[in-house]
């Protein structure tokens, strides 16, 4: 049962052999980065986690699209965020079809209280891929990304979303991205080759806007 892998501590359910805090910065930075975007009708998300910046964003945009690919996390997210405006989906973001694992880094590994918010995409698995094209939207406002390094997979199954809506996109820049060999220099490359531009920094995150917006 799940529910015996899990404790509430300050209203949110938590995987009880992870970090029992949340930080306070936590509760500011969804408010934030929604401040840059041009309009509060569809955010994606991910990695949704225990959903901390769901709950958030769920009160600020019309519908939120919310992916986390750990069964304790994405158990924890359900508990915690059950608006009618946010749809969970317990998979990852990436630039094909196909199966994946997770894994925590190996200092993160095996220890009583680990990093549950550090998994990261591996070769072999059986959670399932998909694009953010795939979810024909509609509208996209903000797209926000925290996936410990796969950002620019996710980003290239997003072309097209990327090209119709021009949606504020934040990124979590920092050394996860040895997990895939990229550096930060590949990412804002990647991001200035579709005409964005970064605009500001809220500690990890890098808020990049569309060239003509700014």
């Amino acid at each position: 049962m799940m529910e015996n892998y899990i404790e509430k501590i300050n209203n949110f359910y938590m995987p009880s052999n992870g970090i029992r805090k949340l930080m306070p910065e936590w509760q500011k930075q969804p408010k934030q980065i929604s401040s840059y975007t041009r309009n509060q009708k569809v955010c994606i998300e991910a990695g949704g986690y225990i959903g901390h910046y769901t709950s958030i964003y769920s009160d600020i945009f019309d519908t939120v699209y919310s992916f986390e690919p750990d069964p304790l996390n994405f158990y924890c997210l359900n508990k915690n965020v059950q608006n009618d405006n946010v749809i969970k989906m317990q998979c990852c973001l990436g630039d094909s079809h196909g199966l994946v694992g997770i894994t925590l880094p190996v200092k993160h590994r095996d220890k009583e209280v680990v990093r549950t918010g550090m998994y990261y995409v591996t070769d072999n698995g059986v959670i399932p891929t998909i694009l953010i094209d795939d979810l024909k939207l509609e509208a996209c406002d903000l797209i926000q990304l925290d996936i410990e390094g796969y950002e620019i997979h996710a980003l290239r199954g997003a072309l097209s979303t990327i090209e119709e809506f021009r949606p504020t996109i934040c990124l979590e820049i920092n050394k996860s991205l040895k997990n895939f060999n990229y550096s930060k220099k590949d990412v804002y490359n990647f991001l200035h080759s579709l005409n964005y531009i970064e605009t500001d920094f809220i500690n990890e995150d890098v808020i990049f806007q569309p060239k003509e917006f700014v």
